[in-house]
């Protein structure tokens, strides 16, 4: 299957890194987009570590590491992904903490998911259960949550008979909200969510931490190998997009065709798409950005490359 054989072949890295609209997101990214927060976090350990102080101020949480930024689980490229924005642990707790950029009505949904990855990835070093430390997911949200007052809501499972009793599974799901109205969170939490929605405020600026993060993220932006990480990333999202709208297109076209050749031609097209997608995931993995931008205009370069990794 040759890249000039898809309906609407993707535009070449360059293209994207050309794009004014796109240049001007990046030189002006927030802490808010997921993708700013991961790097952030991902790239410096000691910002990490003093945001979940803040967000846990109660737990004493030691010298953190890493598990995987924007971890993805998955058995194989054939089967359905999830990623997580940032996952650490300090050798007593799991921690997983995720930007939301828009919300959706699933969330709660999400939490439960995530927390049963972390349980996952603990499954690999014992199957005791045990030895399973605790686990906490913070959703942080530029948006109100919930019933709109509060700046935290911290969820944890209890008898619905008699809400006194826990069941003491250890686990915690933290939704976090700039949009809060309630003075419920200590001021070193709150000059965080406050930066999360404005950015620095001369009240803000007046925090360390704060100064350091957006530091950090303005050096971020000046960071070249992460901007063509973003605008790899921004591609394979347009891919996505341009996937599910052709098979839309398909879906209206194949109406009043004979069923067996309008499943042909469909199953042609969705293998010419999934083989590409399953291509750039290999090389958004290794970071061979340079064959990543040639197979956009190099039909016969990405026909070996297809070859190459078995997906033809």
């Amino acid at each position: 299957m040759s890249l000039n054989s898809l309906k609407n072949p993707a535009p070449s890295l360059s293209a994207y890194e050309k794009s004014a609209d796109l240049r001007n997101a990046w030189d002006t990214m927030p802490i808010s987009n997921n993708f700013m927060f991961t790097t952030v976090m991902r790239a410096n350990k000691s910002l990490c570590r003093e945001l979940l102080s803040r967000i846990f101020p109660d737990l004493d949480i030691g010298d953190i590491q890493y598990i995987e930024a924007e971890k993805t689980i998955q058995g194989s490229y054939d089967s359905k992904t999830v990623r997580l924005d940032v996952m650490a642990r300090d050798g007593s707790h799991m921690f997983d903490l995720e930007m939301q950029v828009a919300k959706k009505r699933d969330l709660p949904l999400r939490a439960r998911y995530y927390n049963s990855v972390l349980d996952i990835e603990q499954s690999y070093d014992s199957m005791t259960y045990i030895s399973l430390q605790p686990v906490y997911i913070v959703f942080i949200c530029p948006f109100a949550v919930f019933d709109k007052k509060l700046h935290r809501y911290t969820f944890i499972r209890t008898a619905e008979e008699n809400q006194a009793v826990r069941l003491g599974d250890q686990t915690r799901l933290v939704f976090l909200s700039t949009e809060g109205t309630a003075e419920d969170v200590g001021k070193p939490l709150q000059d965080f969510l406050n930066y999360v929605k404005s950015g620095v405020s001369a009240d803000a600026a007046r925090d360390v931490f704060i100064r350091q993060l957006n530091d950090a993220v303005v050096l971020a932006r000046k960071n070249k190998e992460w901007r063509h990480e973003y605008m790899t990333w921004q591609m394979e999202i347009n891919l996505a997009k341009q996937d599910a709208q052709a098979e839309g297109r398909a879906e209206g076209r194949a109406e009043g065709i004979a069923e067996g050749r309008a499943e042909g031609r469909a199953e042609g097209r969705a293998e010419g798409q999934d083989s590409i997608k399953k291509l750039v995931g290999i090389l958004m993995q290794d970071k061979d950005y340079p064959s990543l931008e040639r197979i956009s205009t190099d039909s016969d370069f990405c026909n070996e490359l297809l070859k190459k990794y078995n997906l033809l």
